[in-house]
This record gives structure tokens, sequence and C-alpha cells, in this order.
């Protein structure tokens, strides 16, 4: 009985490393709060993403690639706006008031260039097009969703047309 746990005990903890090395890597990178080697795959075959309206919105009601980029928006922003888009050191991108954004395109254009004056970084050369595109659709999704946070800055902005 002895022998067999002595030797039973080390197979599982190296099966165990085996399976989260290998095959659980999805959802270590995950956790890592990066996006997998499919979500990437996936948004770079999407093709030449525009930041107009047309395209921004499109995306919108995309559940599955808004669960791919609430990863990307957690390794590349929540640390500024905080993981739901409340606000900490950044404006709360869940009220009605922006800073620097009258429409979605503006969103866009907001964090592909940035704003340097106002403290946020260009995103442009760091995320792939796609990724900025996607990532301004998950930025006005955030919009209503949370009615705590960080106090309104800026100006109140009529609602994103549909």
């Amino acid at each position: 009985m002895k022998l067999t746990l002595f030797i039973l005990f080390p197979l599982l903890t190296i099966s165990v490393f085996v399976f989260l090395i290998l095959y659980d890597q999805e959802a270590q990178s995950q956790l890592r709060h990066e996006l997998s080697k499919s979500q990437k795959e996936t948004i770079a075959n999407l093709g030449d993403l525009q930041g107009d309206f047309e395209t921004i919105q499109s995306f919108r009601d995309n559940n599955e690639l808004m669960k791919s980029i609430h990863v990307l928006f957690r390794a590349q922003c929540a640390s500024c706006h905080a993981p739901l888009g409340t606000g900490q050191l950044a404006p709360n991108l869940c009220d009605d008031s922006y800073l620097l954004v009258k429409n979605i395109p503006d969103l866009y254009t907001v964090i592909s260039e940035g704003s340097i004056k106002k403290g946020m970084l260009p995103f442009k050369g760091i995320l792939s097009n796609n990724e900025l595109v996607l990532l301004a659709a998950y930025t006005a999704n955030l919009r209503g969703s949370a009615s705590s946070g960080k106090q309104a800055e800026g100006k109140i902005i009529a609602p994103w047309p549909e």
C-alpha cells in the first residue's frame, strides 16, 4: 500500500502540472489578462477594420468578441479606468460625461491617438488596429453599465445613436 502511494503521488502531481501547462493554456492566459492565440486569430481574421461609426456599432452586440475584448480591457485599461470601467486615476467610462468624446468614433480616436494633456496614452502601435476598433466598441458598451464609480468628469453628451 505504501509503495503504491509512493509511486502514485508523484505521478498524479506530474499529471496535474502537465495538464496545466499543455491543456489549460487559454484559461491561464485569461487569468494573466491576455488574449489567447485563438482570440488573436479571430480578431486578425476580421479583415482591416475602420474606426468609423458603422464598424464600431456593428461589433457592439457581438458578445463573443466583447468577452475577448474584456480581457484586453482588463490588461490595458483597468489600471487607470478600473476593471469595470468605473474610473480610478482616469475618468469613469460608465457615466454620460466625457472629456474627449462626443460620438462613438471619438472613442476609437482617443484610444488610438491618446491625449497626453489628459493623461491618456496612445495605444496605436501597442494594439492592432482591429483591437483598437473592438476596444472602442467595448468602451461604448460600458456607458450606463454601472451606477457607481468615480465622479463624472467632462460634459454630458447625447446618448449613442442606435
